[in-house]
């Protein structure tokens, strides 16, 4: 069986390089993880060319100098390319992850693929994105992003928008690039809820660890406005920093929930999921929230229509349209049978969609087919 090269930064905090890992491995794969970010003296050098006493200071230098600029996505190919030339034949496949860095400085002569949810451009656009090069480097990054695409032997994204994106920004032939979507941890696969109770438990639940991109200040205001209909509705708050706007009645605030279990009963403690989000790629945890059976509120940005589908598993709202985030919660509890059904198409879209054994089965199809 061939060996495929993930050329990744394998602790990012979407776990997508291990969990490809894990699903390509289980289909028969060698699996070989190329990390430039993991190696020692590059990152002490890094340390010292961005030093500033000041630590947040210190810490956004290092991301640019590191990452975000033209010089750091040459740094990190130099280093995927050494790695790569110590290990890679002629008879294996290379799959990287994202598109801060090319898998080697020679890529042009490679057959490599590319695995991303977002893109520079998209970062660009939505007004939200943190960690993006500064403008005297925006050009010249986008240059780069642009030829690795452009070189790449086939692009696997996350889900549709970004495809278009691709065609419509970037100018990539539409036969080069195949949507196979995402997946989610096992865990929840496995303790997929079957049955709601019968009863709702008037409770919504936000999870998400950047509120504002998120859109938790947008959920907070549209909580608000359906409770003043419905005073016994919930609002639990699940994973960012505490802000004083999260101090009103009937919203209660968790902090960080790291264990799964927990988490898993935080899903089940709820009957809808509202994460109403002004910048998010895919949204892993909406997958989570609708293997518990919960219909979910989102906005019609990204993935998030692909994912819920309006009226489907949930609800789609403009983002920052806190009167349509209320009418959404107030429609889903006046409805009795719409959370039944909600949460029957929610598990359904799941196990028809969003499974990594379907999104390396399609990857699978490309590489080797």
């Amino acid at each position: 069986m061939a060996t495929i090269h993930l050329v990744c930064q394998e602790d990012s905090s979407s776990g997508l390089p291990i969990y490809l890992r894990d699903a390509l491995a289980d289909r028969g794969y060698r699996m070989e993880i190329i990390d430039a970010k993991k190696k020692i003296w590059p990152k002490v050098r890094l340390l010292l060319e961005s030093f500033h006493p000041d630590r947040k200071t210190w810490s956004h230098r290092r991301s640019m100098l590191g990452t975000y600029s033209v010089a750091g996505w040459h740094r990190t190919t130099r280093l995927n390319g050494r790695l790569l030339d110590r290990v890679c034949t002629s008879e294996d496949k290379i799959l990287q992850i994202g598109g801060l860095y090319a898998p080697h400085p020679r890529a042009e002569r490679m057959e490599y693929y590319l695995f991303f949810t977002y893109t520079m451009k998209l970062a660009f656009q939505d007004g939200y994105s943190r960690w993006v090069p500064e403008h005297g480097q925006r050009k010249g990054f986008v240059e780069l992003e642009q030829r690795l695409y452009a070189e790449a032997a086939h692009i696997f994204v996350s889900a549709d928008f970004v495809r278009r994106h691709l065609i419509a920004d970037y100018g990539i032939p539409a036969g080069r690039i195949t949507v196979v979507g995402m997946g989610l941890d096992d865990f929840f696969i496995n303790n997929m809820r079957q049955q709601l109770p019968a009863a709702p438990t008037k409770r919504c639940l936000f999870v998400g660890y950047t509120f504002e991109l998120k859109g938790g200040p947008d959920a907070l205001k549209g909580f608000a406005i359906a409770r003043k209909q419905m005073p016994e509705l919930e609002l639990i708050i699940v994973g960012p920093n505490h802000t004083p706007e999260m101090e009103m009645e009937g919203v209660r605030y968790m902090g960080a929930v790291t264990d799964r279990k927990a988490l898993l009963e935080q899903y089940r403690s709820a009957d809808l999921f509202l994460l109403p989000s002004r910048c998010d790629s895919f949204g892993f945890v909406f997958l989570e929230a609708m293997t518990q059976g919960l219909a979910c509120i989102g906005t019609r940005l990204n993935a998030m229509p692909e994912i819920i589908g309006d009226g489907e598993a949930g609800y789609l709202v403009e983002p920052g349209d806190h009167e349509g985030i209320a009418e959404a919660i107030l429609d889903f509890y006046r409805r009795p049978e719409t959370r039944m059904e909600m949460g029957r198409r929610a598990r359904e879209r799941v196990l028809d969609r969003f499974t990594w054994p379907r999104v390396v089965g399609a990857i699978d199809a490309v590489m080797f087919g």
